[in-house]
């Protein structure tokens, strides 16, 4: 600093004494930096580390999802009552809802939905396995959702519904909601009578095209991002609970959006197109999630409730959903303001809001990293001690996986 400021005056009192020497030339100071280097500099300065950003992916996913669960799967074209006393009273910030508007389970508020505790047990299987392993999947699985947990069908009173015929008696179950998936799953498991080998294949559900896969990926893909057995592993993961091939296609687009994020690139139209057309998928499957692209100038709230997008379960449907939501949401400004932007839309969405929230959230994080996410947010997720904790675990694997 010493040397840099006798620089300067040294080429100070050379420019004074030209001027003296010819009274009509001017001093000829010093070029600074224009305002667009410093711009830049600034820029670098604040760049997100990538550490920090896989730390942020997985905990705005599972923030995101806890935020949601109070009101998820409330359907405006079936339950129009609910939805609309839902945005006269909290209007675009739902998230958190004291009071639980969900009409199929209600739990303590903080905790997460069927696809973050699915998620929750991936987490816990990575890093107890020290990476992907089918047989610890499927037991951390079975711990989560089978005989004696919250999602136990015998501790609910009632198990079944559908919002599309018969409404089915005593709802929302006080407990958790076992997906069709992960019923399917248990039951299969019980048949083999050994999660621990994870025997075989066959325990995935068929046909199961919905979003599961998708919301799952933030600690698979936080942890194998950048290895090339990442859509490999990805698919492994999938096929545990659905055997189905657009669930598998969406997860691996999903994946291969959020390994980009990881590595530092931006939210854009061609960070989500390469994505796409990167992941190996069917040329009808490309078409449905580039609707994202296409339609990056409309308005998200008309976009998601759109007949060929909509507010469902259902991919690629729902994952074109997310898509469009992060492009509209993700421009520029404060990374907290628009990982919060971005996770209110999604909920104000409706519909099946947690599977997008899980992976709006993660995404989100990636890009903003762990600071993005709002801390009076995460105080309010039940289980954040332990996903902080094994997510510094999951960190320490990285180097192991590659």
């Amino acid at each position: 600093m010493r040397t840099s400021c006798l620089l300067f005056l040294c080429l100070l009192f050379s420019a004074v004494e030209r001027s003296l020497a010819s009274p009509s030339r001017l001093p000829s100071l010093p070029q600074f930096p224009s305002l667009a280097a410093f711009q830049q500099t600034r820029d670098v300065m604040k760049a997100v580390s990538e550490s920090a950003r896989l730390r942020g992916a997985v905990i705005g996913s599972f923030v995101a999802d806890a935020a949601g669960m109070p009101v998820h799967w409330v359907y405006p074209k079936f339950k129009p009552e609910l939805a609309e006393q839902l945005n006269e009273r909290f209007k675009d910030k739902k998230e958190f809802c004291p009071e639980s508007f969900n009409p199929f389970y209600k739990l303590p508020l903080g905790q997460q939905s069927g696809y973050g505790d699915q998620t929750v047990a991936l987490l816990r299987a990575l890093v107890e396995a020290g990476g992907w392993d089918r047989g610890v999947y499927c037991s951390h699985l079975q711990k989560m959702f089978g005989d004696g947990t919250k999602y136990d069908p015998s501790q609910l009173s009632s198990s079944t519904y559908s919002h599309e015929s018969k409404t089915a008696q005593n709802l929302p179950v006080t407990g958790g909601w076992r997906h069709q998936s992960v019923k399917h799953f248990l039951q299969k498991i019980k048949e083999t009578e050994s999660a621990e080998e994870g025997k075989g294949t066959g325990t995935g559900l068929s046909p199961d095209a919905q979003m599961d896969g998708v919301a799952k990926l933030a600690p698979l893909v936080a942890l194998y991002a950048g290895s090339p057995r990442m859509l490999q592993v990805v698919e492994e993961c999938v096929r545990v609970t659905q055997e189905d091939q657009e669930a598998v296609d969406s997860a691996r687009v999903g994946a291969k959006l959020l390994e980009s994020l990881l590595m530092g690139e931006p939210i854009e139209a061609e960070t989500v197109t390469k994505a796409v057309k990167s992941a190996g998928v069917s040329a009808s499957m490309e078409a449905a999630l580039l609707k994202s692209v296409d339609s990056v100038e409309e308005d998200h709230s008309s976009f998601a409730v759109r007949e060929d997008v909509g507010i469902s379960c259902k991919v690629p449907n729902n994952l074109t959903n997310s898509l469009h939501c992060l492009l509209k949401c993700a421009k520029g400004g404060d990374p907290s303001e628009a990982w919060v932007s971005a996770v209110r839309a999604t909920l104000n969405s409706l519909g099946c809001n947690c599977s997008r929230l899980c992976f709006v959230g993660g995404c989100m994080g990636a890009v903003g990293g762990e600071e993005s996410v709002p801390a009076d947010w995460i105080e309010k997720t039940a289980s954040i001690t332990e996903i902080r904790a094994l997510s510094e675990e999951l960190l320490g694997l990285r180097d192991k996986v590659k």
